[in-house]
């Protein structure tokens, strides 16, 4: 007892002190454990595509992805609580517009450009119909900012969430160690929007791609219509349509609207005016097509190439290299079955995957139940 005694007769100072190092390890250990992000795992068709561009200070997590997702739906982020990121880009139409040629912002004025899809935005690195924005984190200011679309101001923004009851500690868990600042919302809905991406073509262009590699020559496969096109298309539509995301890693001029062929540069010269050229996936669900939404099915849009593929060839020489010129007018065949071969690079998960709904909109959605706020 004597000896137990004296081990534990220490000043009342040094027990301080040894109570406040002992305090510390433990909160910090505890943070630490709490501060823990989980990695998330993008699933994506590792041999028909190539590694996703993910910037390395924005690295995908389950709890960034989470919050992102609720950003992204949340009117929070608009200027008068009325529309978020999701009001025009609608799951169900491939996170297009529902058929609208320009979206219409909070004042009811409408846009200036069609509304573009929001798949495999994690192989991209130009945004925007004009390319003018090279990441995703950069992009999301401007349609929360501009005043045709959210109207919001980013500083009123940051203070909203942080006055939330809720969101400072979801940022916490995405962000630990950062305060919420717009900064953090953009990144947030980045990590969002790069998990949405197709798992697999439709199953009829598997079976087309299966063909392709058993059949021996292009006479036998030219007996499948659909090959047949297959053929047609890649040296016609798949130079502007090319890879992994059938689209997205070009620009060219389409020529669908006369006064917007071309711009002045500095020196006074005009330009050819190049756009964007957008993927082919659920190509389908997007309508009305093209920079302007000025064609409303895909029927327009093969009639408008038939007639001006000669034209488009002449002003983007380098969209058509080594193209035999014999190949760039549409035979009635092709103009027929082109839009059932466009169907072929559908992917209707997309549509229809919880994970990328709406979460506000879900009957059993409760704050207090969101995984991280336990």
């Amino acid at each position: 007892m004597k000896i137990f005694k004296q081990q534990i007769n220490i000043p009342n100072s040094l027990t301080t002190c040894v109570l406040l190092i002992i305090s510390i390890s433990i909160l910090s250990a505890f943070n630490h454990r709490k501060a823990t992000r989980t990695p998330f795992i993008l699933t994506y068709d590792t041999l028909r595509f190539s590694k996703p561009a993910i910037p390395d200070d924005n690295i995908l997590t389950v709890e960034g992805v989470a919050l992102g997702r609720l950003l992204f739906y949340d009117t929070t982020l608009s200027g008068d609580f009325s529309q978020s990121c999701g009001s025009c880009h609608k799951q169900e139409y491939s996170f297009s517009d529902g058929g609208k040629q320009y979206s219409v912002g909070i004042k009811g004025k409408e846009g200036n450009r069609n509304t573009m899809t929001l798949v495999n935005l994690a192989w991209q690195t130009d945004f925007f119909w004009d390319g003018r924005v090279k990441s995703l984190e950069e992009l999301i200011y401007f349609p929360v900012t501009d005043s045709l679309e959210m109207n919001s101001d980013t500083t009123i923004i940051v203070t909203r969430l942080n006055k939330h009851k809720f969101y400072p500690k979801l940022f916490k868990a995405a962000f630990p160690g950062e305060a919420i600042s717009f900064h953090t919302v953009s990144k947030a809905i980045s990590q969002f929007l790069r998990t949405i991406n197709i798992k697999s073509y439709s199953k009829r262009f598997l079976e087309i791609e299966k063909e392709l590699k058993h059949n021996e020559t292009i006479e036998k496969l030219q007996e499948n219509s659909f090959v047949g096109l297959y053929y047609r298309t890649t040296n016609t539509c798949g130079r502007c349509h090319p890879g992994e995301g059938v689209g997205n890693t070009k620009f060219a001029n389409n020529l669908s609207v006369p006064n917007a062929i071309y711009n002045t540069s500095d020196s006074g010269q005009m330009i050819l005016k190049k756009f964007k050229v957008p993927t082919l996936i659920n190509i389908k669900y997007s309508a009305p097509y093209m920079h302007d939404g000025s064609y409303k099915d895909l029927d327009e849009v093969i009639n408008h190439y038939e007639k001006h593929i000669k034209e488009i060839y002449t002003k983007n020489p380098e969209m058509f290299i080594h193209l035999d010129s014999s190949l760039i007018t549409l035979t009635e065949y092709d103009r027929k079955n082109l839009s059932a071969f466009f169907e072929l690079f559908t992917d209707t998960s997309i549509l229809t995957d919880k994970k990328y709904s709406n979460p506000f909109q879900s009957t059993n959605f409760k704050w207090d139940d969101f995984p991280y706020l336990k």
